[in-house]
C-alpha cells in the first residue's frame, strides 16, 4: 500500500515540524502566547488563588514566558529589558483573558452586569502590573547574571591558556 502525499501536506507537516524553531525564532512574542495560554489554561482548570483570585496562575505563566522568551534571546537583546516587556503584556493580556472567563462566568450565574466586568478587569489588570513587572524584572536580572557568569568563565579561561602559551 503507497501513500501519497501532496504538497500542501508535506508544506503542512514541515510547518508543524518547524514550528518549535519559528518559535524561538520569534522570543518576544512566543513568550507573550505562553504567559496568556498557561494562565488562562491553569485557571480555568483550577480557579483558585493564593492571596488573590488567579494570582498563583498569573506568577506560573509569567515565569514560563518570560523564561522561555530570554532562554531563546538574541544576543543584541537587554535580557532586563525584554523580561520586562515578555511579563507585562503577557500579563495584561491574561488579565483581559481571566476577565472574559470571569465575567462570562458571572454573566451566566448572576446576570449581565457592566459593573462586574469593569471590576474583574481592574482587579485582574493590577494584578497582572504587579505580578508581570515584578517577575520580568527577577528573570531579567537572573539572567543578566547568568550571561556574564558565562562571560566571566570564559575570560578566566582565556587568561589560563594565554598563561600556559607564555610558558
Amino acid at each position: 500500500m503507497k501513500f501519497k502525499v501532496s504538497s500542501n501536506q508535506l508544506q503542512e507537516m514541515l510547518n508543524i515540524a518547524n514550528f518549535y524553531d519559528k518559535a524561538k525564532e520569534k522570543n518576544i512574542f512566543s513568550g507573550v502566547v505562553i504567559v496568556d495560554l498557561i494562565t488562562f489554561i491553569s485557571y480555568m482548570i483550577f480557579p483558585f488563588g493564593l492571596f488573590f483570585q488567579g494570582d498563583f496562575h498569573m506568577i506560573l505563566g509569567v515565569l514560563f514566558g518570560v523564561y522561555f522568551g530570554l532562554s531563546n534571546k538574541k544576543k543584541h537583546q537587554p535580557e532586563v529589558k525584554f523580561g520586562l516587556v515578555i511579563g507585562f503584556i503577557g500579563a495584561l493580556l491574561a488579565a483581559i483573558s481571566l476577565t472574559m472567563f470571569k465575567w462570562v462566568s458571572f454573566t451566566i450565574s448572576q446576570g449581565f452586569s457592566t459593573k462586574a466586568l469593569l471590576f474583574f478587569f481592574s482587579f485582574f489588570v493590577i494584578e497582572a502590573v504587579i505580578i508581570g513587572l515584578a517577575v520580568g524584572v527577577l528573570l531579567g536580572i537572573y539572567f543578566r547574571r547568568k550571561g556574564r557568569k558565562i562571560n566571566l568563565q570564559g575570560k578566566i579561561d582565556e587568561k589560563f591558556y594565554k598563561s600556559l602559551e607564555e610558558n
